[in-house]
């Protein structure tokens, strides 16, 4: 038995997503800022790390509420891995969390990866984790539209053919008309 599945026995169901906790994705080459960044978040949210870019890139999926990317990892940056995760999933919030702050030109990053925000390690984590929480909650609202536009999609396709059948109906009278009387 996994650790995972004693939790699941200890809470009494299933983790993540179908349990109604969001899915916070973090990024990082340090196995103490990922441990610590998951035992901080756990309590409101399904915490999966990940050791590298290629690796965090694979972890993320449509349930991913946010992402916590750090920039300088061994292999490929974090703006390379923000690149990737937007082509995978354009819409989820990426917030950088680095120890460099001048490693790229900060326009670039924002016009370029569009992140939700960036935040230097070591230094506000309230700050931290007000943006995961912000980061969370936007996603889930887009989440909610998304639901709410296919629901909407599907009904207005149920809807059609009995739409197309009333139309082609020869319109239809209850009341004959009465004929005008030539004098008032």
């Amino acid at each position: 038995m996994s650790l995972d599945d004693l939790e699941r026995l200890v809470d009494g169901g299933p983790k993540g997503q179908a349990a109604g906790r969001p899915i916070v994705v973090v990024i990082d080459d340090d196995a103490g800022i990922r441990n610590s960044l998951s035992r901080v978040l756990k309590a409101k949210y399904e915490v999966r790390t990940w050791p590298d870019g290629p690796k965090g890139v694979l972890g993320v999926d449509k349930n991913t509420s946010c992402i916590i990317l750090d920039v300088r990892m061994p292999t490929h940056d974090g703006f390379w891995v923000g690149r990737q995760i937007r082509k995978k999933a354009p819409d989820v919030p990426i917030i950088f969390h680095s120890a460099y702050q001048d490693s790229k030109n900060p326009y670039e990053i924002i016009n370029e990866l569009h992140p939700y925000g960036f935040v230097i390690k070591g230094e506000k984590v309230a700050e931290l984790l007000s943006l995961v929480h912000s980061a969370v909650k936007y996603s889930e609202r887009l989440k909610d539209g998304r639901r709410s536009s296919g629901h909407l999609r599907a009904a207005s396709e149920t809807a059609m053919p009995a739409r197309e059948k009333i139309s082609s109906r020869p319109p239809r009278s209850s009341v004959p008309s009465r004929p005008r009387s030539a004098t008032r």
